[in-house]
């Protein structure tokens, strides 16, 4: 998202080389917000610093609000979060493996390989060696997990659906487009 800074004064977009300019005393927005800049370039900077570290906090608070109302569900249900995405994903698809399930939900393998020892204690998985790469194994829900679990799987499915009904096709490309391209340029940004 490029930063536009704006003059009170005149409603215009202000240039780099006017805007720390230290005779410069007007206030100016930065992406909706008001700042008062008073000529001392530092104050300026922090006060940008601050508003960018308060979006970026926003952010990664509704990230972690909705990790957190997935773990919420799956502990009403008996399960830990690398059990819930386990139990989703193999629910979802015919038979996933452990790496895949690591990989969507950002869980290490420690966690995955923890969930997957847990369900088939309770005799909830089936496993098998994948025909492609003996060294990995594609598990899928057997009789018993798919009868236990079919209706947390469901009413999951229903909540994501009714939420991204609500948002409606368009806005939720442009969310998915504005996520990723944010985290595209944040991770160019870190490696420079």
């Amino acid at each position: 998202m490029k930063t536009i800074v704006l003059s009170i004064l005149t409603m215009q977009p202000v240039s780099k080389k006017d805007f720390i300019t230290p005779a410069l005393r007007e206030c100016f927005f930065v992406n909706s917000q008001m700042f008062y800049y008073d000529g001392a370039r530092q104050r300026g900077r922090k006060q940008m610093n601050k508003a960018i570290h308060e979006q970026v906090q926003d952010l990664w608070n509704c990230i972690v609000s909705m990790e957190n109302a997935y773990s919420q569900f799956g502990k009403q249900h008996g399960l830990t979060m690398a059990q819930l995405a386990i139990v989703y994903e193999c629910g979802c698809r015919k038979q996933v493996s452990a790496k895949q399930i690591g990989d969507w939900w950002n869980l290490s393998k420690q966690r995955v390989a923890q969930g997957v020892q847990a369900l088939e204690k309770k005799g909830m998985l089936a496993a098998q060696r994948s025909d492609q790469d003996r060294r990995s194994v594609l598990l899928s829900l057997n009789e018993k997990g798919e009868a236990a679990y079919r209706p947390v799987i469901d009413q999951m499915i229903r909540a994501e659906a009714s939420a991204l009904e609500s948002l409606g096709a368009e806005r939720m490309q442009q969310l998915e487009g504005l996520l990723g391209l944010f985290e595209e340029k944040f991770e160019k940004e870190l490696k420079s």
